[in-house]
């Protein structure tokens, strides 16, 4: 069965990579939806791939 992770993001600039990468590398995961709330880091530079 494959999953869709959606993770939600506030000013998580400094781990929201790390999340992501762990995240891609289990075989269940299809897709990865990063909802950014408005965030005022670089959260949202981090996400982008």
């Amino acid at each position: 069965m494959k999953v869709t992770i959606i993770m939600p993001a506030h000013n998580e600039q400094e781990t929201v990579r790390t999340v992501i990468e762990k995240a891609k590398k289990s075989k269940n995961v299809e897709e990865i939806i990063v909802v950014d709330n408005a965030s005022t880091d670089d959260t949202t530079n981090k996400i982008k791939l």
